[in-house]
């Protein structure tokens, strides 16, 4: 294998996309596990870029650290992980200075948010591949070529949390198919070392947690000012990653609550995905409304607010906060790169549906600098200590090398059209069945089998004929769509002869019988949502909106996102005033207001008087007669509620409520089901109903 020239790249500074390689593809972490050599290397890597040890060796050093030592220290997981909050240093590998704004890079409520973090990501998956090919050529000889092709097929994997995970009755126990994937629980994890290949050792999970570096051990402007965090945060945190802590003392993640959270938002948040992706989104102003939520206001879904959601989804816990939910320590957990990689790749298929739609020209009025050529710092593009990456370099999706949207460009013959469609095929067969609580499309190849990744098992995989697992790709002739087969070495394309069309699945597009009585009129819903807005400062921290049907048990606000009858969530990823962050300080003096979409159309329709299906809402909530207008503002005038906690859990008073200045309104729009010609449904303009919210607190006030 030749020397990949992003080796070259990082030795200057340069964040430098992998290059092209024949069946390298950006993968789903559950179907990345899959490839044990690839999986090998990429746990040794990661468990090196996070040994502190360099980091207390440059300190050490101080002006007599070499070239080498610096570039360990600038390219390893905490210095990288820091970019997007703390420590407020610049990040400055063989440039003058990179200019951090107080406390953080990251374009957050901003028209850059989704450019921004697509070279952050293209800078973890080089360090990654860089340190996996150092790894692999110190194999013995008669296995390096094995572990050089592993390094060739590495993409940075993304985690999509609506991929089914376990074997579930889908009548019975349609939540039970989600949670977290099993490689993100695995508190040990079990690797083929160089110089012992043929013994599987056991080692500390470097995508379960990172243990944090000692501020004793890092320069004075790396420190981490521990002390700032809130009380609603775990003193642990200064010393290792937490995801949905169950309190203050613990210091410990709670993977059980965690999947169990993930279930109950299944239906919820991938609604909002599939608004956020929809035709719906093809407005004049689309850019804005996909971008983030300041400039979204209370038009629709933006990625920016479908990404805050996951951050406090992960991050929000039962007397404790975790990393995930703060802006200043969220990079440190592994998971959020895996999160953001996903984020990028809901990028990547918006790109592919709507490619008229991108960043500006010109930023919106007194915010002129968030257009198209703006740098997005610290990215350097060359070893020009100016030369930052831009939106313009950021646009090109296929750089990424996603399975699907792909990884070429249609062909200049007006394939812009069967490239959508193929796009949009593929997210209504991987995503519709959600939902709706039906099975999983017959062609989504998940959940994957777990009892074969020796890394997870600790013990060598013996087994005749391996199953092939097939995911849907997108490959340079015309972008047309076939399966990929992936084997545990190998992966191939099929011949053009043996391709099969992906198709929409005509039972869940076209036949009312797949819902109770009453929820589909012809090949029509009338499908409901809660939009709102908020002060997303108003609270000085990140905090969640719940939305309820029924009575709610105030008595327990730190189990709001577990109860029976709440329909969903809304997370504000705020940051504080304590992060000493120019830009959330800009953001917190404008006192901008933030904006987001709860779906409401399934959890009533498992409201439907209709509705004999042991999935759905409480039985005593089933009085809803129908889907109409008159029938449903009634119904949510009397059970439509909502209470705002902290990401600790901490309950907000009806006063906070109205010192946020919460506007809750619902609106009703008609949907068209999905077709042939429009796999993901199609939505008619939005009616608002100001009688259901008005005079609650925190209801629409006019």
């Amino acid at each position: 294998m030749a020397k990949p020239s992003t080796i070259e790249a990082q030795k200057l500074g340069i964040v430098k996309p992998l290059d092209p390689q024949p069946g390298a593809f950006r993968l789903e972490i559950d179907e990345f596990v899959q490839k044990p050599d690839v999986l090998n290397l990429f746990l040794l890597a990661l468990e090196s870029l996070q040994d502190n040890e360099q980091l207390k060796k440059f300190k050490e050093l101080g002006d007599d650290a070499t070239d080498k030592d610096k570039e360990k220290y600038w390219w390893s997981f905490f210095s990288i992980g820091g970019i997007h909050g703390w420590p407020t240093q610049n990040w400055a590998h063989k440039h003058k200075s990179s200019s951090k704004p107080g406390a953080g890079y990251c374009e957050h409520s901003s028209l850059l948010f989704p450019t921004w973090h697509r070279p952050y990501m293209f800078m973890l998956e080089q360090a990654i591949f860089n340190k996996m090919y150092e790894i692999a050529g110190r194999f013995p000889e008669n296995l390096q070529q094995r572990y050089f092709n592993a390094v060739q097929t590495f993409r940075l994997p993304y985690w999509d949390p609506w991929m089914p995970r376990n074997e579930a009755n889908h009548t019975r126990n349609w939540a039970g198919l989600f949670g977290l994937p099993a490689i993100l629980k695995a508190q040990e994890v079990f690797v083929r070392r160089p110089k012992r290949p043929d013994v599987l050792e056991g080692i500390e999970n470097p995508l379960y947690r990172y243990k944090v570096p000692s501020n004793a051990d890092l320069p004075k402007d790396a420190q981490i000012p521990w002390q700032s965090l809130k009380s609603g945060y775990p003193a642990a945190l200064n010393q290792t990653t937490i995801r949905s802590p169950s309190g203050m003392e613990t210091g410990r993640s709670n993977d059980t609550v965690l999947d169990f959270k993930i279930r109950s938002q299944a239906v919820t948040q991938n609604e909002s995905l599939t608004q956020l992706l929809t035709e719906m989104a093809d407005t004049k102003s689309g850019w804005e409304v996909f971008a983030n939520r300041k400039y979204s206001w209370d038009k629709g879904v933006s990625l920016e607010s479908w990404h805050d959601n996951m951050h406090a989804l992960i991050g929000s816990g039962r007397g404790a906060a975790g990393n995930m939910s703060n802006t200043r320590i969220a990079g440190f957990d592994p998971i959020f790169w895996l999160h953001h990689c996903n984020i990028d790749r809901i990028f990547a298929l918006y790109q592919a549906l709507h490619p008229n739609h991108y960043v500006p020209e010109k930023g919106p009025p007194k915010e002129e600098y968030q257009n198209l050529h703006y740098p997005l710092k610290p990215f350097y593009k060359s070893s020009n200590h100016d030369d930052f990456w831009t939106s313009v370099e950021a646009k090109d999706w296929t750089q990424c090398a996603f399975a699907v949207p792909g990884t070429k460009l249609p062909d200049t013959d007006g394939d812009n059209e069967k490239l959508r469609h193929t796009v949009a095929t593929y997210l209504h067969n991987n995503y519709y069945w959600i939902s709706q609580r039906s099975k999983p499309d017959t062609g989504l190849d998940f959940p994957k089998n777990m009892d074969f990744v020796e890394a997870l098992i600790g013990e060598p995989i013996v087994r005749h004929a391996p199953k092939n697992l097939s995911i849907k790709a997108i490959v340079p002739e015309k972008s047309a769509a076939l399966v990929r087969t992936v084997l545990p070495t190998v992966a191939a394309i099929e011949p053009m002869s043996e391709r099969k069309p992906l198709v929409v699945n005509q039972v869940m597009a076209n036949d009312p019988s797949a819902f109770p009585a009453g929820a589909v009129v012809g090949k029509t819903q009338r499908t409901w949502d809660v939009r709102l807005t908020v002060r997303k400062f108003a609270f000085n921290d990140s905090f969640n909106i719940n939305f309820f049907l029924g009575g709610v048990n105030d008595n327990e606000p730190a189990g709001f996102l577990l109860f029976d009858n709440q329909i969903g969530f809304s997370g504000v990823f705020a940051s504080t005033s304590y992060a000493a962050c120019e830009r959330c300080d800009e953001l917190r003096e404008q006192d901008i207001r933030y904006s987001d979409v709860v779906p409401l159309t399934t959890m009533l329709v498992g409201c439907l008087k209709t509705n004999t299906s042991p999935r759905g809402a409480p039985e005593h909530l089933r009085t809803l007669e129908s889907l109409e207008p008159d029938d449903v503002k009634k119904y949510l005038r009397e059970y439509l509620e909502w209470r705002i906690t902290l990401v600790d859990g901490t309950p907000k008073s009806a006063e906070d409520v109205k010192a946020a200045d919460l506007q809750v309104k619902v609106i009703d729009r008609i949907y068209h089901l999905p077709t042939a010609e429009h796999p993901l449904g199609r939505y008619e303009e939005p009616t608002l109903h100001t009688y259901i919210t008005q005079g609650k607190d925190g209801g629409y006030s006019g």
